[in-house]
């Protein structure tokens, strides 16, 4: 009996082998593990999923098993990554003895930005000038944000480029609008490009320009650009160069200007020339003197130009010389007709100057404070002579009057410490008989009067 068990026993463990031999015969391995996505970025409380796929589809155990390390970053749930904590945690998907990664970044959750402000919201450069701009963001939760992305534009396009980093690179000139922007709020900086050194701004007619001023206090040479933003420049506005009063010595002007306030010069007392572009159809120049196109009328005198100045022919009415200092010397035009008022006064270093018999007319203190003028000689043809013409003239020691006048005005030689001669061209009896006004003569010296007889 006991061997009849035996035996039994023998077959049934031969037909288990048996059949376990079998079973492993039909047996499919898995042979790959691929997921989806291999790298991902997430904010705390964040959740994403990710995908297996095992392969070979009849592979007889296809189940994955997820596992992460290190623990506290994520968890993973067939699949469903749900961020808990800062840092970087690996998560392996197993299937049978093939397995694949996905490294996992977990970074604070970042607030919403409520603001951006851009450090220097006004920015000049010259052209192939780099600057790169600084900022801030500000959220609700400062303490616990993470600052995003800035995103970087500029408009027009061509002024100058902006990369991603902020960095500004001046191209041409002219002004373009900087915006940097983050979730739903931006902020703007205005750029100027001037290789100039001045500040353009655009006129009423929105399509040309004007020089509002000069943002450099040591320019010496002004080089109005003929356009600006792609328009023309064409006018220099009030007070332009005022910032630059003490150091500017010479101003070029393109073809484009059709207007020049005098007053943008106010204070300019080194200023020594002017210049014009030869094809400006309004103004023209000569020896740094500003006249209109066909020279017949002077339009600025800069104060600080030097030596004798020749005024062109054509010009009737002279002016505009009121306290050039470093003049010494005019030569006048057959042509002109009037000095106007305060035209030479205070021009302190003029020595000589001879009054053309076509003039008609001597302004109100036209010469007065000429402290080296020596000589005047009135042509007959002068039937106007107002008050105060050559007052305080200290170094005139002879004047010339013609008969044809009918009055020595009031102040005309005052303080005229070295008059000690003035002839008359008439008789005696008409010198005696010529009116002469208010204190014509206060404060000279001895001089005498030479009459024709």
């Amino acid at each position: 009996m006991k061997k009849k068990l035996l035996a039994m026993a023998a077959l049934i463990c031969a037909a288990l082998c048996a059949a376990l031999i079998v079973a492993c015969n039909n047996t499919v391995h898995v042979t790959s593990v691929t997921l989806d996505k291999t790298e991902i970025t997430l904010e705390i409380g964040s959740e994403e999923t990710i995908t297996a796929t095992v392969l070979p589809d009849n592979a007889t155990d296809k189940q994955v098993r997820w596992a992460v390390e290190p623990s506290g970053i994520v968890n993973i749930d067939d699949g469903k990554i749900t961020a808990i904590g800062e840092g970087i945690a690996t998560i392996t998907a197993t299937a049978d003895y093939q397995s694949a990664e996905c490294v996992v970044t977990v970074k604070p959750k970042r607030q919403p930005a409520t603001g951006i402000h851009i450090d220097d919201p006004f920015l000049r450069l010259e052209p192939g000038q780099e600057k790169t701009l600084t900022f801030t963001v500000y959220t609700d939760n400062p303490d616990e944000a993470a600052i995003g992305t800035v995103t970087w534009t500029i408009e027009p396009a061509g002024i100058a480029t902006v990369d991603s980093n902020g960095t500004v690179r001046a191209l041409r000139q002219g002004t373009a609008e900087i915006t940097a922007s983050i979730d739903e709020v931006s902020a703007k900086c205005h750029l100027t490009v001037s290789q100039d050194k001045m500040a353009y701004e655009l006129n009423s007619d929105g399509q040309s320009y004007y020089v509002r001023y000069v943002y450099s206090g040591t320019l010496t040479e002004a080089n109005v650009a003929a356009e600006f933003n792609g328009k023309p420049v064409t006018r220099i506005g009030e007070s332009a160069f005022l910032n630059c009063s003490d150091t500017l010595k010479s101003i070029n002007l393109p073809a484009t200007v059709t207007e020049f306030s005098t007053s943008s010069l106010f204070h300019c007392r080194d200023l020594e020339q002017i210049t014009v572009a030869e094809d400006n159809e309004v103004f023209s120049a000569q020896e740094g003197v500003l006249y209109n196109k066909e020279k017949t009328q002077i339009k600025c005198v800069p104060f600080g130009i030097k030596g004798k100045v020749t005024v062109p022919y054509g010009v009737t009415v002279i002016k505009g010389f009121m306290s050039c200092t470093s003049l010494t010397g005019v030569d006048l035009p057959n042509s002109a007709i009037e000095i106007d008022e305060y035209a030479f006064s205070s021009c302190e270093s003029l020595e000589s100057i001879a009054i053309p018999s076509s003039v008609k007319s001597i302004g109100f203190a036209a010469f007065s404070g000429c402290s080296k003028l020596t000589e005047v000689i009135i042509p007959d043809s002068v039937e106007v002579w107002e008050n105060n013409s050559f007052t305080n003239c200290k170094s005139l020691t002879s004047v010339t009057i013609p008969r044809s006048i009918t009055r020595v005005p009031s102040m005309a030689f005052a303080y005229c410490i070295r008059l000690t001669s003035i002839r008359y061209k008439g008789t005696t009896a008409e010198w005696n008989a010529l009116e002469k006004g208010d204190s014509w003569d206060s404060g000279t010296s001895e001089y005498t009067v030479y009459c024709e007889d």
